[in-house]
């Protein structure tokens, strides 16, 4: 038997973007002779049939989808298409777990994920009327993806709708009874409580030394369970909201680079400038030079 392909979150993406998520609402399946061996995937998926049927083999158990059915496939399912109608057609939202991490999933959203977490996957047969519904919140979520980089609150923006989503994804899986008894992992609620300090804290704490004695734990094992869930080191994601922040805020010309680095409590103009052009190879001035050329 083939081991199946290992497909990353870039090879769909295509090319690397402020958050790990990908939507498409108009997926035209490959014809029968160019079906793909077993694959697995480092992200997570939610799909929609919109059109015609389709077989797959999901962790060694063939399923049968239909229109309107609702797939929950978590990372590292193995997957396969057997058969499928000539009209298939799949809308997909893909993320990461470093993206739960990105927006700052709060506790209180923890048990409301443990079905997406834990679900390996899971298929839903939808009324008309749901499945509509996910569509256009989907449709949205797409929009607000692509406008994230011109808007200048997009970020805010995408969170929120996702956030609309990942509800109303949670209100479906307990219609159906498929809410998990199990409990996320230890290491995924560590990884969920060290972004929801990160989005309280990273303007005035950059060290995970800081993040790891919050949680009673050291740097190291910090910065390991981090990499395990998310892909990148506690260190990297800090440094990654810390330049956020900074490239939001010299979108704004009300703002001096000297206050941005007070607000973001650098020592001086001069640190934040090192700090910046470390990660971006320009300085703060640069960027914003360029980018408000880029909107002119």
């Amino acid at each position: 038997m083939n081991s199946a392909a290992q497909h990353k979150f870039l090879d769909l993406a295509k090319e690397e973007k402020k958050f790990e998520l990908h939507i498409e609402t108009c997926i035209h399946l490959p014809e029968k002779s160019k079906i793909q061996n077993p694959s697995r995937s480092d992200f997570f998926s939610i799909g929609i049939l919109i059109k015609g049927e389709v077989s797959f083999r999901l962790n060694l158990k063939d399923e049968k989808v239909s229109k309107n059915s609702l797939l929950f496939l978590s990372p590292n399912t193995v997957k396969q298409i057997i058969n499928k109608s000539n009209d298939a057609e799949f809308c997909i939202v893909a993320f990461t777990s470093k993206f739960l991490l990105q927006i700052g999933i709060q506790q209180h959203e923890v048990d409301m994920l443990s079905f997406i977490l834990n679900s390996g996957h899971k298929i839903i047969a939808l009324a008309e009327g749901e499945s509509f519904t996910l569509l256009k919140l989907i449709e949205d979520l797409k929009q607000k993806n692509q406008s994230i980089e011109i808007h200048p609150y997009g970020d805010n923006i995408l969170q929120y709708a996702f956030r609309i989503f990942l509800y109303e994804m949670a209100a479906i899986a307990k219609k159906y009874n498929i809410i998990s008894s199990n409990k996320i992992s230890r290491k995924q609620d560590l990884v969920i409580k060290f972004g929801h300090l990160l989005n309280l804290h990273y303007k005035e704490e950059r060290s995970v030394k800081y993040y790891a004695n919050s949680l009673a734990i050291t740097p190291k094992y910090l910065t390991e369970v981090v990499h395990e869930v998310t892909g990148k080191p506690a260190g990297e994601l800090i440094d990654e909201k810390v330049m956020q922040e900074s490239k939001f805020l010299l979108s704004n010309p009300s703002f001096t680079i000297g206050q941005i680095a007070d607000a973001l409590h650098f020592s001086d103009q001069s640190f934040f400038r090192k700090f910046f052009k470390r990660h971006l190879g320009v300085s703060p001035s640069e960027y914003r030079g360029g980018n408000l050329l880029s909107h002119n």
